[in-house]
């Protein structure tokens, strides 16, 4: 079964009639609207999200490279799930690289995260303190901005705009990539081995928790609390709790 952010990614893909140019083995793999390699990729498409589309049958290899197929486009256009996204999004304020706060749109029924998010023990409070949500939120908006993948729930081009003028480029890009993929890194290294299992799959991965135990062999209900836990050492990582900055 395809996840959320795949699923979206697809349909984002086929709304500009995207080409994925499958070159080498790297970690992504760069999508052209309407097949103009002129022009700069509409997205980058992880390995895993490539492999999870082909083997669900959603991409059709052409002449050009690799495209979303007519009969998946279509099933993805009559899903309904975008009325229901646009019911769930909600304007909230982000804290960015330097302290700066933006507006972002956020919506919270998109991803596996999100969902944690929202939910509340029997005490009525949130499974998750407002400064591991931010954690975690800063740790996927690495992960997409290193070209890994990206959870559509979260929108972080208006956070993280560049207000200098500059208009960037292949190489600006390039370099933007390399940067986060170091503070993926560091982020990792950071939690240390088995925590960042957690963390990783829900945030990045948009996996649920449930699965996350099966797939590990770990106790049932043991998911949130290393998820806590790893997110804790994030906040740690990042040197601050929510409302100050990452």
């Amino acid at each position: 079964m395809l996840s959320v952010s795949d699923r979206h990614l697809a349909a984002n893909l086929a709304e500009k009639s995207a080409v994925i140019v499958k070159s080498g083995e790297g970690d992504a793999y760069p999508a052209y609207a309407y097949g103009d390699r002129r022009k700069r990729p509409l997205r980058w498409v992880s390995r895993e999200s490539f492999q999870q589309l082909t083997s669900f049958g959603g991409l059709q290899s052409t002449e050009l490279g690799y495209r979303v197929t007519e009969s998946f486009a279509r099933r993805l256009k009559s899903g309904g799930d975008h009325g229901r996204q646009h019911r769930d999004m909600e304007e909230r304020e982000l804290y960015v690289p330097g302290g700066v706060k933006r507006a972002a749109a956020i919506n919270h029924g998109m991803s596996a995260f999100d969902r944690i998010c929202r939910r509340k023990d029997h005490r009525g409070e949130p499974f998750l303190t407002a400064a591991q949500q931010e954690a975690g939120h800063t740790l996927a908006r690495d992960y997409a901005a290193a070209g890994h993948g990206h959870i559509n729930s979260q929108n972080y081009m208006s956070a993280g705009e560049d207000k200098t003028g500059y208009d960037g480029g292949v190489e600006d890009s390039h370099i933007r990539r390399l940067d986060a993929g170091k503070k993926l890194q560091a982020a990792t290294a950071a939690m240390g081995e088995g925590l960042d299992k957690a963390v990783l799959a829900v945030c990045c991965h948009d996996q649920r928790l449930e699965q996350v135990e099966r797939a590990e062999k770990w106790a049932a209900g043991s998911g949130l609390t290393l998820l806590r836990l790893g997110l804790n050492a994030l906040v740690k990582h990042y040197g601050s709790a929510a409302g100050r900055g990452f």
